[in-house]
Order: structure tokens, then C-alpha cells, then sequence
């Protein structure tokens, strides 16, 4: 196990290491995935046991004894195991299962003790959330097929299945941490090897195929747990922003631009000593605007977002790019 889950952990590190997290490569399904199987680890757990519990109980000679017929047959002999398969045969096998229990609980035939045991597997299965959480980690173990096969591993199963869900979670935490979002910021001042403090900066944005978005300077005080109502120059931040075809320079109130057409690539240029930032069209080799007069007390760093993917029409990357300043 430690080793399929080591293996899993550096492809999804591999992943992150390349910029594209693991949650994208499957799409936000792996996502809402992680979320739902760590919010219900539980869960996971329990059916796992209920699959055990399930077996054992069908196995039994007297119950086998009363069903004919060849789904139940085939029901009754199904491996009941936390494999991908036994998940999929409960979700379209529920009803049987159901009808199945529910005889076994009201008929005088069966002995009390097992119709009591089939009375309390019914009562959990039929908890609305038990259906959910076996459709949920269906979901997992299909999701996770392309890298258990990687492995060439065997079939994957719940308990392999808990495991590699963790080993995403960590990676997706990671991504969230204040520690990584603050330390974006500098990062990526730090292609230049320095901050923006006294002197000159300039970096590029590549914005081509973007529908929203929005990028500029913060200065290093500002931290992402603060509730921040407006990105503002009061506030910390000098942002030009694209939305709905609105350019605009983000300010107490905005200031709109002219759209430009095909837009490209966005240059920024800081002045610390002047107060100066200000923004380009690189490809037209055109002024955007600048934000002038500006008083800085403390380090800047280039801030940017790509805002959400809404759908997949802005599901393309911002590219940040260092300029040596001879260019």
C-alpha cells in the first residue's frame, strides 16, 4: 500500500511541480470529489464494513435457501469487497438489495436474531446519505482509474481509495495555505531576483484568450486573510482589471478604459521613487494608463488572478514574465 501510495503522491506532486494541479487534470469533478469523500472520510469507512456485514448475511446458508431467480442469484454470490465493481452492483443493485432485507426482517421463517441483523442493515442503508456517499465514492474510484492503472496495480478499493484521496487532499491544502498564496507574490518578484523597492520594475502578463482577469501591484503588508471590500490604491492595490469587456483601473471610483482589441499581453511598470505605476499594451506598444503620485512606504510585489474559468471560455492561464530591463 505505501508504495502505490507513494507512487500516486509523486505523480501528483510531479503535477504541481508542472503548475497544473491535480484537481484540473480531472476537471472540476475531482475537486467537488475531494471535497464531498474528506467532508464524509466516514463514510467511506462505513461502507466499506457494510460491504463486509452484506456479505457475510448473504452468504448464509438459510438466506441463500429462500431467492431464486438470477439477479438475486447473482447478487448473492457477488465477492461483497470495496472494489470499484461491488459499488457499482450496490448502486444498480440497490432496490434488490432492499427487498431483500425487508423479507428477511418480516418473515416468521428466519430466525429473530437475523431478522434483527437485517432490520439494522436496512436501517443504514436506507439513510439518504448512504446512497450519496456510495455514489460519491463510485465517482472516486472512477476518477482515480487513469492513475491505478498507471500503476498497473490491482483493482482499486475503498480503503486504497481513502488513502489516495488523502494524499490529493494534501496536495490541494498545499495549494491553500497562506504560507503558498503569500509567498506567490514574492515569488514571483523574485524571478527578478529582488522586490520592488526603491528603484525601477518593470514585468509582462500574457492575457490572450481571457475573458476576466485582473493584475497590477499590492504592497507586502496585505494579507489574504483580510476581507478586502475593494482592490484599491487605499487599500494596498494598484489593479487593472478585465470583465465583460470592462477595462478598467481598479479605484474609489474605477476608472474605465477604452477596450483595446485583441489584447495580448499586459506590461507593468513601477517607478517606487516616482509613484508611478503604470500599464501597457505590449504588442501595440501603446499606454494603457498610469496611476501617478502614488506613496509607497514598504516593498511591492506583482499580484495577479485569472479569475474563475467560468465554464472552460476562461480556463487559459495568466503567464507572468520578468523583462530584463535592456529589453
Amino acid at each position: 500500500m505505501s508504495g502505490r501510495r507513494g507512487g500516486v503522491q509523486r505523480l501528483l506532486q510531479d503535477e504541481l511541480g508542472r503548475e497544473i494541479p491535480y484537481v484540473h487534470r480531472f476537471n472540476h469533478q475531482l475537486h467537488l470529489v475531494v471535497v464531498h469523500a474528506m467532508s464524509g472520510e466516514r463514510a467511506i469507512e462505513d461502507l466499506f464494513n457494510i460491504c463486509n456485514v452484506l456479505y457475510t448475511f448473504t452468504r448464509k446458508p438459510i438466506v441463500a435457501a429462500h431467492y431464486q431467480g438470477n439477479t438475486l442469484k447473482r447478487l448473492l454470490e457477488q465477492r461483497w469487497t470495496g472494489h470499484l465493481a461491488t459499488v457499482h452492483i450496490i448502486l444498480k443493485s440497490f432496490q434488490d438489495i432492499v427487498e431483500l432485507l425487508r423479507h428477511v426482517e418480516n418473515s416468521a421463517s428466519f430466525p429473530a436474531d437475523l431478522r434483527m441483523e437485517a432490520a439494522g442493515l436496512l436501517s443504514r442503508i436506507l439513510k439518504p446519505s448512504f446512497k450519496f456517499h456510495t455514489q460519491i465514492i463510485c465517482k472516486i474510484l472512477s476518477l482515480l482509474e487513469p492513475a491505478n492503472r498507471m500503476m498497473q496495480s490491482e483493482e482499486m478499493d475503498l480503503q486504497t481509495a481513502v488513502q489516495l484521496v488523502n494524499t490529493a487532499k494534501e496536495c490541494v491544502e498545499a495549494l491553500r495555505t497562506e504560507k503558498v498564496f503569500t509567498e506567490m507574490w514574492s515569488e514571483c518578484a523574485q524571478e527578478r531576483e529582488d522586490d520592488i523597492h526603491p528603484g525601477r520594475f518593470y514585468f509582462e502578463v500574457q492575457v490572450k484568450d481571457k475573458t476576466r482577469w485582473w493584475l497590477g501591484v499590492t504592497r507586502e503588508s496585505v494579507s489574504r486573510k483580510d476581507k478586502i471590500t475593494s482592490h484599491t490604491p487605499e487599500n494596498g492595490f494598484w489593479i487593472l482589471y478585465f470583465i465583460k469587456d470592462k477595462l478598467a483601473f481598479s479605484d474609489n471610483p474605477d476608472v474605465r478604459l477604452p477596450v483595446r482589441a485583441e489584447l495580448q499581453k499586459v506590461g507593468v511598470f513601477v517607478d517606487y521613487d516616482a509613484g508611478l505605476v503604470s500599464f501597457y499594451d505590449v504588442e501595440a506598444r501603446a499606454h494603457i494608463y498610469s496611476a501617478t503620485g502614488c506613496t509607497f512606504s514598504e516593498p511591492l510585489y506583482p499580484i495577479l488572478s485569472p479569475c474563475s474559468h467560468d465554464g472552460v471560455r476562461n480556463s487559459t492561464p495568466l503567464i507572468i514574465s520578468p523583462v530584463n530591463q535592456t529589453d
